[in-house]
């Protein structure tokens, strides 16, 4: 049984006692990092004295990781920026950086102890319902080999996801585990760990 901090404000019943609140509704499974994934990445986490986190997406993950380390989270959808800024206030391991997807900040350049490439690339109408793509992650399977020995890829098995595993990660990292979100299902989001000289 896996022990989450006290402070802890997500909810399933492999985590008994862990309390329930979350006003934007970024519940367990619903289409953001699910428990399965999170049971894997949180024993790992503790295991490997993970201290330091950049995080390609912002959201459940990220309030989660903050929880244990210190994160810094890219996110290029401004609207989600904010609400997960909002939801990070008064955690001080947690920063939401909002940036363009392309050009990595600047001020970020360090080695980090793990890296997390959240969720796939994605299209939605933007305001003025010009449909547009919101997330490129291409950029960030480019720039992940200069920040850290440790990836983990959320959706890993999605087409887009996997071509960019083979051209980008699998020259320099040895994949370590693919985790099922829900071993129940048969074809579910999928989270990969690569690891760089082991």
């Amino acid at each position: 049984m896996l022990e989450l901090p006290g402070d802890a404000i997500y909810v399933h019943d492999d985590f008994p006692g862990v309390e329930v609140h979350h006003p934007a509704g970024m519940w367990w499974d619903s289409h953001t990092f699910g428990v399965h994934d999170w049971a894997f990445m949180f024993e790992y986490v503790l295991k490997n004295g993970i201290k330091t986190v950049i995080e390609f997406g912002s959201g459940l993950s990220s309030l989660l990781l903050s929880q244990v380390c210190r994160v810094d989270a890219l996110e290029n959808w401004a609207k989600h920026a904010e609400l997960v800024a909002g939801l990070a206030t008064g955690r001080n391991n947690l920063a939401v950086h909002l940036w363009d997807g392309v050009t990595f900040p600047g001020h970020l350049w360090r080695k980090y102890d793990m890296a997390f490439i959240d969720g796939p690339d994605f299209r939605r109408k933007d305001e003025n319902g010009v449909e547009k793509t919101f997330v490129d992650r291409k950029p960030a399977f480019t720039l992940v080999g200069r920040l850290s020995d440790r990836v983990f890829v959320h959706d890993c098995m999605w087409h887009f996801q996997l071509a960019l595993q083979v051209t980008h990660l699998a020259t320099m990292y040895n994949l370590k585990a693919i985790i099922k979100s829900d071993p129940a299902e048969e074809n579910d989001r999928k989270l990969a760990l690569w690891v760089r000289g082991a």
